[in-house]
């Protein structure tokens, strides 16, 4: 099957409505990054197929734009002001969150038991063993020439 430029560029357009942190405006102006890369590949003569996996990679995962858009967020969302719908959004999906979780406690209560069970364990062992370790740690600290101690 040959390659198709448009729908592949079409296929990851679509992919980036799904990330919270990109806006529509940071959707279009990534878009638009990839196709002027995409155009000057083309132009030096790579194929299409070479073309578009090299202007995708050259933007990095999604993950990664995800970050660099994220990172001035909350400020774009103060300019538009949008922030108390953002926050309303995310408060929503918090108690959706817990809900599920009790009504999830409530039906399955010796599954959940046992899983609290197991988190109190391990978080207890964890604590104990970061204090004997502090503890070993502290050992012979008083010496003047401790870097020469063993």
């Amino acid at each position: 099957m040959p390659f198709r430029l448009d729908p592949a560029l079409a296929a990851w357009e679509r992919s980036l409505r799904f990330r919270r942190a990109l806006s529509q405006d940071d959707r279009r102006e990534l878009a638009a990054h990839v196709r002027d890369h995409l155009d000057a590949l083309l132009a030096d003569g790579l194929s299409e197929e070479e073309a578009f996996h090299h202007a995708i990679r050259a933007v990095g995962d999604l993950g990664q734009a995800e970050t660099e858009y994220g990172k001035v967020y909350w400020e774009k969302a103060v300019h538009r002001r949008t922030l108390r719908h953002e926050l309303t959004a995310r408060l929503a999906m918090l108690k959706n969150y817990l809900t599920v979780a009790v009504r999830t406690l409530r039906k399955a209560k010796g599954y959940a038991a046992i899983n609290v069970v197991g988190l109190a364990v391990g978080l207890a062992c964890c604590l104990l063993i970061a204090l004997l370790v502090r503890h070993e740690w502290s050992y012979d600290r008083f010496h003047v020439n401790l870097d020469r101690l063993y």
